[in-house]
């Protein structure tokens, strides 16, 4: 694919059928044209809230992609061809570790720009900055474009909403919920934080759940980061009169895990790089019902 001479005539479509043709060959992408899109994307993500509140239709949740351009693909095209599903959520950690996290990140982008009512995107503790100079996503920056384009998508990573709320039953996040109480009011009325675990609400991004605890114990992840048990489950789900917690984060070999009775799912949609020995499976969540499903079971279509 060449390069384009002179960007600057290309119209807002005509720049995000440039980036669909070469998506699968994103080292040829013209800098300028991938900052133009990343301008198109910051307009949808500036509008949203620290909290997006959807309407209880059926969703597909996807886990952490890493990389896995394959997954990505086969998901969105099972999506495609499944009217039924309403709405797509990709919950967080697109980038870093697997090889391919430049033609995933631009899916998904090209993707909300095209279908804003239909593609929501999460933040993951992987689309920040101070994560993702350092798991690859800024050397591929650096290999293929330059410190500017590497910036500026983090700029827009600062942008992510941290939750969703679907309907009056699902939250839906990438990590975990805080070991202290957090407000849905507050969090649609703050902004989002730059620096996530520079508040409680970075928690949403990073905790994760044990099932041998009551109440929370600090990670090994790091600072202000924890284990969160059952008791603090119950008292989220008490506190918003809700039903389930659906996050990813964590990769495990079946590819998903319940834990709490039922009460929150984990869901992990990669199998590249240092995940190659779990099975990637995605949710369905559906007026109060939950379905899990593998990615290699998706009946997709050729076209």
């Amino acid at each position: 694919m060449n390069k384009i001479s002179d960007p600057d005539i290309l119209s807002k479509d005509l720049i995000i059928e440039y980036c669909e043709v070469g998506i699968e060959n994103p080292q040829f992408l013209h800098i300028d044209i991938i900052l133009d899109l990343l301008g198109y994307w910051r307009e949808i993500l500036t509008k949203q809230r620290m909290l997006v509140d959807l309407k209880d239709e059926k969703t597909l949740v996807i886990g952490d992609i890493h990389g896995d351009f394959e997954q990505l693909k086969r998901v969105f095209n099972y999506f495609d061809n499944n009217k039924d599903i309403r709405q797509i959520i990709i919950n967080g950690d697109i980038i870093d570790r697997g090889d391919k996290m430049l033609e995933c990140i631009f899916m998904v982008i090209i993707r909300q720009i095209k279908n804003p009512d239909t593609v929501f995107v999460t933040r993951g503790n992987h689309e920040d900055k101070s994560i993702n100079e350092f798991y690859g996503f800024k050397s591929k920056c650096m290999q293929y474009y330059n410190q500017e384009v590497f910036d500026e998508f983090n700029l827009s990573f600062e942008q992510l909403p941290y939750a969703i709320k679907l309907g009056d039953w699902a939250f839906i996040t990438h990590g975990g919920i805080p070991v202290e109480p957090i407000f849905f009011h507050m969090m649609r009325l703050l902004p989002k934080p730059k620096h996530p675990l520079s508040t409680e609400y970075g928690q949403l991004l990073w905790n994760d759940p044990k099932e041998v605890l009551n109440t929370y114990s600090k990670s090994k992840r790091g600072e202000k980061i924890y284990y969160f048990g059952r008791d603090l489950v119950d008292n989220f789900l008490e506190l918003h009169n809700l039903k389930l917690i659906v996050r990813s984060h964590e990769a495990f070999e079946l590819g998903f895990q319940w834990f709490f009775d039922f009460k929150l799912l984990s869901i992990f949609s990669s199998s590249t790089g240092p995940y190659e020995y779990v099975n990637p499976h995605i949710a369905i969540l559906d007026s109060e019902n939950v379905t899990v499903m593998a990615i290699k079971s998706l009946e997709i279509s050729d076209e």
